[in-house]
Formats: C-alpha cells, structure tokens, sequence
C-alpha cells in the first residue's frame, strides 16, 4: 500500500521544484544545482528532459537578456522580447542570469546543451546524466574562474 513517504511527504526523496534548480543556476551556486540535479534523476526525472524543459530554455532567456543588455536594453525590452510581462521572475530570473554570466559565457553554454540534446536524440550518448552535469559544472566552472 503506498504512503505519503512514499511521494517524499518526509522531504527526503521530494521531486525539486521545477524552479528552484533554474534559481540555484542563475546564482551561480554549484553545489545546489548539481544536488537538485542529481535528486531530480534519482526520483526518476529523465536526463534528457531536465536538459529540453528545464536547462536549455532557462539558458535561451538568459542569452536574449545578455544580447540585449550588451545594446543597452533594459528589462522591460527584454520582458517584451521573451514574450512576458516585466514582473514575470522567469524574466528576472533572466536579466540577473545575464549579468552573472555574461554573453560569451551564455553563448557557449547554450551551444553545448543544444548539442548536448541532438546527441542524445542521436543515441550517441549513453551517460546521459554525467554529460548534463558535466555542462552544468562548466558552466559553474567557468563562471569560479574568469
């Protein structure tokens, strides 16, 4: 028979909040995002799909924030551009992303999870989960480090 602990009502197996991983991104803080990671996986979130639904497009708002602050647009422009209104927190969420990491940093990071996800759709990948996490850690690295 199942029971509340069975869905993580203890907190110890909880599936993350769709966005606290994209927060702990956009702060820069790695160790959260790879532990919400991995705790995501083994609840049984597929690789590829944290990748597609969660990573990639968090990645894309942050980019078009990042080329538009480089021309010297501010929120609202960038609200527009995303398509959402300019009290949205996926929107600031983007702008302080963008100032965190910079546009070359967001630029490489988009590339390669793009390129991440047409391998994996390709089979040519099989360690799914240590290729996500290797790209998040890259990112996370680089930003530690320029």
């Amino acid at each position: 028979m199942l029971q509340a602990v069975d869905f993580g009502a203890n907190g110890r197996s909880r599936v993350p909040d769709l966005f606290e991983m994209a927060d702990a991104i956009v702060r820069g803080d790695t160790n959260e995002t790879i532990a919400l990671f991995s705790r995501a996986v083994q609840v049984g979130r597929d690789p590829i799909e944290i990748l597609a639904v969660e990573v990639i497009p968090l990645l894309r708002r942050m980019l078009v924030a990042a080329a538009m602050l480089a021309v010297r647009k501010g929120s609202p422009a960038i609200a527009s551009a995303l398509g959402m209104p300019p009290s949205s927190t996926m929107v600031t969420r983007a702008v302080e992303g963008a100032r965190h990491f910079g546009l070359a940093r967001l630029r490489a990071a988009h590339r390669r999870a793009c390129q991440l996800d047409e391998r994996f759709k390709m089979g040519l990948i099989k360690e799914r989960e240590s290729a996500v996490a290797g790209m998040l850690l890259d990112l996370m690295a680089r930003e530690a480090s320029g």
